[in-house]
């Protein structure tokens, strides 16, 4: 199978490899041979140009009074010994600022818009301070011009994966406050990309942007994801009631109480389900702050004289129906498995307070990982509970159960976690956070892949000292496993696409 080139070595090949053999697109262009040396003031820079803004060429303009112009210019012929600039307009703009006079170009013979733009898009891409919106905008423009295969076709040409060119133009989704915010460093490419689910709703994203420079604590992961949440629970509202009303379904009015004996009842308030109930002339609905609540018109319809006499009072309906015993079922095993994940839990973390009391190099390695897994992560390790596996049940107490340590008393609960200035001291302390925050991490919603392989980290570490897992705790590693494996092979398939 032959390799396919870089878009570095395509670029060194020179410009015309840049278009294929017989490419319908295009023609490749002819390129001069030698490079001549062309006035400065000839040269007329491209108003087009995929690099909006030069930036400051200042160093640039040093380096070429020093050295020169080391890469000639790709510029095209224009009408009266003219010529225009297709590639190198920071050189340009440096030679200008350094008092060059003559610059080295190389002309390209007949070049149309399409080509230009296909060169100039090459071109710019090796440069590392093209921005990102920059360059999706370039990819942008040279698809538009009708480029056969579309992004697969244009990722051949200039030797990027589909899925790059693709996302990059999934920024242009974005409203101008967050790409604003990109290019002004303020916002990274990846937190952008998650932006995108929201690019229908520009108030959310406003909202993310907001919240997030408002509350230094919160990511623009999980403020997004809660954005996108609320954005699709309230679709799902909006279908749900347009479906209601369809069927005829009636609104109950905002101002009229609660009556499980004359009704309006909400269905929770009795033993029928909505799908049991949904037939029925008495089913209704309403919308509150707390969303769509169903409602039975006529609680007596559901129960017999016998039912009122054998029931106690407040009950309404005939015997338990399946679905509120596999309701009860489900909820009794939930708490089964909450009690077991609160009782591995503690065992773990009694598990880490031996670990930190006899261990002697406090596993630089494993905590100098587990920081840098767990700085965009939403689970925070609790004060109280470092100050617990530190063996510090004195500034436990003085914590309390929320972590809200008043501030004149945060520098001595501080130095009550450290004990001393030593360097064993500072050890266990950093080594006793990156546990804290492993367990923090593994019982949290393992939403990012961050958070995952934090997870498998920390229980790794656990086993590999010593600690032997439940059959839970096997389960979860197991799952970690296979979620990282199956990110690597997604990981795989894009470069490789």
């Amino acid at each position: 199978m032959t390799r396919r080139k870089t878009m570095g070595e395509r670029m060194a090949a020179g410009p015309e490899l840049l278009m294929a053999a017989g490419d319908p697109f295009t023609t490749a262009p002819q390129v001069a041979q030698a490079t001549t040396m062309v006035a400065t003031a000839l040269i007329e820079p491209d108003e087009q140009n995929m690099r909006t803004d030069l930036g400051d060429v200042s160093e640039l303009a040093q380096s070429i009074s020093e050295l020169g112009v080391l890469q000639p210019l790709l510029v095209r012929g224009k009408p009266g010994g003219r010529y225009g600039l297709v590639a190198g307009h920071r050189r340009l703009a440096g030679a200008v600022q350094a008092g060059l006079a003559e610059v080295p170009v190389l002309v390209l013979g007949e070049l149309d818009d399409t080509q230009r733009d296909l060169v100039m898009l090459v071109e710019n891409l090796q440069r590392e301070d093209l921005s990102p919106i920059e360059e999706a905008r370039g990819y942008e423009r040279v698809l538009a011009r009708g480029v056969p295969g579309g992004q697969s076709g244009l990722a051949r040409k200039i030797g990027r994966s589909q899925g790059h060119i693709s996302k990059r133009l999934a920024l242009l989704e974005l409203p101008e406050e967050a790409l604003e915010a990109v290019e002004a460093g303020k916002l990274s490419v990846a937190d952008a990309a998650r932006l995108v689910p929201l690019a229908g709703w520009p108030e959310r994203i406003g909202a993310v942007l907001a919240n997030v420079q408002r509350y230094p604590g919160m990511s623009v992961a999980s403020e997004a994801r809660r954005q996108l949440n609320e954005t699709e629970e309230a679709a799902r509202l909006a279908a749900r009631v347009e479906a209601l009303r369809a069927g005829g379904v009636p609104e109950v009015a905002g101002d009229v109480g609660f009556s499980e004996q004359s009704g309006p009842c909400p269905l929770g308030w009795l033993r029928v389900s909505e799908e049991e109930h949904a037939g029925q002339p008495c089913h209704a609905w309403r919308v509150s702050h707390q969303g769509l609540t169903m409602f039975c018109m006529d609680p007596g319809a559901h129960r017999s004289d016998d039912d009122q006499e054998d029931q106690p009072a407040g009950v309404v309906g005939l015997a338990e129906p399946p679905w509120l015993i596999d309701q009860r079922r489900r909820q009794a095993e939930h708490e089964a498995a909450r009690a077991r994940q609160e009782a591995s839990g503690a065992r773990r973390l009694a598990f880490a307070a031996e670990l930190v009391r006899r261990s002697e190099s406090c596993a630089p390695a494993f905590s100098a990982r587990m920081w840098l897994l767990g700085a965009g992560s939403d689970s925070l390790p609790r004060l109280a509970t470092v100050a617990q596996v530190l063996g510090r049940e004195s500034t436990v107490a003085a914590i309390g159960d929320d972590d809200s340590v008043p501030e004149h008393d945060s520098a001595l609960i501080v130095e009550s976690m450290f004990g001393s200035d030593s360097q064993r001291a500072a050890e266990r302390v950093l080594y006793a956070i990156a546990l804290v925050a492993g367990e923090s991490i593994a019982t949290g919603w393992l939403d990012t892949d961050e958070d995952m392989a934090a997870a498998r980290l920390y229980l790794e570490h656990l086993q590999k000292a010593g600690f032997v897992f439940c059959e839970d705790e096997d389960e979860l590693v197991a799952k970690l496993t296979e979620k990282e494996l199956e990110a690597e092979g997604a990981g795989e398939e894009a470069v490789n696409a």
